[in-house]
């Protein structure tokens, strides 16, 4: 699963145009974003429809109403301990920003096989992503980190929504293969 700004932006505008009653956003012929909707619709984050209108799906729903919780607790407790990377509108990201990708998510899946805690070479990368809390232990000096909430909530929701399609090590390995076996 990946999840850039790119994505945001257009999740974001599809929820938009439904809270004001526009349930679909049809593409015209030249749009230039045209491959980031295709990007979602395989992450089954959008939904296509005939003859080029696209929705969202549950999933896509589901994510923003997780990236908008963490908004929202950014001024909250112990979540401001760490640099929120959501701004209040996604356009102040990046251009180049990755909030989900498969680095990621084997940070998450990593600190979900030790019960949740951070090791110290993925906390960086997870924090960042106000996806860790600190947690200090009267037995360790250092102060470790474990996921938070919203940690938890992605790690779930990568788990219960999986891309159509996935190149693996293995079918990429087998996709170069036969491009050299096309050669001859």
């Amino acid at each position: 699963m990946l999840i850039t700004k790119a994505h945001l932006l257009v999740l974001q505008e599809l929820a938009n145009g439904e809270a004001a009653g526009h349930a679909v956003r049809t593409l015209a012929e030249d749009e230039p974003q045209e491959h980031i909707y295709r990007e979602l619709e395989l992450q089954g984050l959008l939904l296509l429809e005939v003859p080029r209108a696209y929705r969202l799906t549950d999933a896509g729903r589901e994510a923003l109403g997780i990236l908008e919780a963490m908004r929202k607790a950014a001024g909250q407790g112990p979540y401001t301990a760490h640099p929120h990377p959501l701004p209040l509108q996604f356009e102040e990201l990046k251009n180049d920003w990755r909030f989900l990708g498969s680095d990621i998510l084997a940070a998450l899946h990593a600190a979900q096989q030790k019960k949740g805690r951070v090791g110290p070479l993925k906390a960086h990368v997870l924090s960042a992503r106000g996806l860790t809390e600190s947690i200090h232990d009267t037995l360790e000096k250092p102060a470790s980190s474990r996921l938070n909430r919203y940690g938890e909530a992605w790690l779930d929701f990568a788990t219960r929504y999986r891309p159509r399609l996935e190149i693996t090590g293995d079918l990429a390995n087998f996709m170069r293969r036969m491009h050299h076996l096309c050669d001859y």
